[in-house]
């Protein structure tokens, strides 16, 4: 091969080797450029926190865990976490969980009472496919450390009974704005409250959603009944504490997207709390701890 052969043959391999070179680097900046912008931009979205992402929507009700009888649903409402339980009475029972300190007064009887922590870890408590909170009582009576907020001690505002057993009559029993849940023959009903009944698997009574005001317009813990008609077998309860809150008005229109129409108030505060399936779901929303409430409400199966 002479000199003009070898010279154009090493022009062509340059000419080669700088076309590869510069086709080398462009893929190279399109490597580095579009996947590091995508890592960068999904850096930023991973580090902004879920309730960030979550405040400026809404989410639809979602439906996360579920048991034969009862189900959970779970939505986020401008950053705040919601839970509704749908019960379906045939299969689960509804029953108050309740440990009576002193019988002197026996209608109206001091109870002890613990955060749903400990009442799940007690006999009452233990293996029930879910826990909420359940009647108003009082912060306060002779003694602070037995009867403040994680105090020991406490009495009921508001009548409840048992298997037609009024447990307490209640210190409140006047209250405006009462309304009663009582269940009987695996059906619900909810009406305004007079006096006891008679005949009854399950009575609580508390307060008018619709018409009372426990700080209604302010977003707090909230723990709600509904039922879509007297004598339906279905019970729901919307349940919102610490990382949630609800005015009365939100609470109420949650339970009527599940076609609730009847309605009952629950304690609520820092006293919202809920275990499902052995878990705490929903924690109260004292900065000092979980709530110690009195009466708790039970799910399981029959």
């Amino acid at each position: 091969m002479n000199a003009k052969k070898i010279a154009s043959v090493l022009m062509l391999i340059g000419m080669f080797v700088v076309v590869a070179l510069l086709s080398s680097c462009e893929k190279s900046d399109d490597e580095l450029q579009i996947p590091l912008g995508a890592s960068l931009q999904m850096d930023s979205v991973n580090q902004t926190s879920v309730s960030e992402l979550r405040s400026s929507k809404t989410t639809a009700w979602s439906n996360p865990e579920w048991f034969d009888g009862m189900r959970r649903y779970e939505k986020y409402f401008q950053g705040r976490r919601w839970h509704v339980l749908k019960v379906y009475l045939p299969k689960i029972s509804v029953r108050p969980v309740y440990r009576i300190a002193n019988s002197s007064d026996s209608s109206n009887p001091t109870f002890y009472k613990m955060d749903l922590d400990d009442w799940r870890n007690v006999v009452e408590g233990r293996n029930a496919l879910a826990l909420v909170n359940a009647s108003f009582f009082n912060l306060k009576k002779f003694s602070f450390t037995a009867y403040d907020l994680q105090g020991s001690l406490a009495e009921v505002a508001h009548p409840f009974g048992f298997r037609n057993w009024i447990v307490s009559k209640g210190y409140a029993s006047g209250e405006a704005g009462q309304k009663v849940l009582h269940i009987k023959n695996f059906s619900a009903y909810i009406d305004s409250y007079s006096s006891p009944f008679s005949r009854f698997d399950v009575m609580v009574v508390g307060l008018d959603p619709l018409s009372s005001d426990k700080d209604k317009n302010l977003s707090k813990g909230r723990t709600i009944i509904g039922i879509p008609n007297n004598g339906s077998n279905l019970l729901y309860i919307f349940i919102t504490g610490k990382g949630g809150g609800a005015t009365q008005a939100e609470a109420v229109q949650a339970l009527r997207e599940f076609g609730c129409k009847r309605f009952l108030m629950l304690d609520g505060s820092g006293s919202s709390q809920m275990v499902w399936n052995n878990r705490f779901i929903v924690e109260g929303s004292d900065p000092t701890g979980n709530r110690n409430v009195p009466i708790i409400l039970r799910m399981d199966r029959y």
